[in-house]
């Protein structure tokens, strides 16, 4: 894997600048995961209306909708945790974006992934859970009005 540098917070107060630089370095650690494990990677940062989906990668026949979270000091609580349901439901609704800009990939299974990427340990620990959220009903017009 390739090695990936970051400022090194001492205790310091994140500013939005770090935050979203560390941010950026967890999705560039988590494509190139992704990549060793096979996955097709078909966009970073997708975007449409006020939603983003940090990578959209295809894996055989799945189309794998991932966030990324990426942290340097150990949360308080389950960093997986902080893909809450609004914005699982945000996530969602970008992902049906994508599939009406994208009708190649309609007849696909689709896959919810959430990727955490731990800065705090040397190398850097990546945790994957596959199918982290779905919901039966995430085309219902009802699923969004909730």
């Amino acid at each position: 894997m390739a090695e990936i540098s970051f400022k090194e917070n001492k205790g310091e107060m994140m500013t939005k600048t770090d935050h979203l630089s560390l941010g950026r370095k967890g999705e560039e650690v988590a494509a190139e995961y992704l990549k060793e494990k096979g996955y097709d990677l078909l966009f970073k940062n997708y975007r449409a209306g006020n939603g983003e989906i940090d990578i959209i990668a295809r894996n055989k026949e799945i189309v794998v909708i991932i966030e990324v979270k990426s942290y340097q000091a150990e949360p308080l609580g389950a960093p997986e945790f902080r893909v809450n349901k609004n914005k699982q439901k945000m996530i969602i609704r970008t992902a049906h974006s994508f599939l009406a800009e994208y009708e190649e990939f309609q007849n696909l299974d689709m896959r919810f992934d959430v990727i955490l990427v731990n800065f705090s340990s040397w190398p850097v620990e990546i945790t994957h859970h596959k199918a982290a959220f779905y919901n039966d009903n995430y085309w219902n017009d009802n699923y969004f009005n909730n």
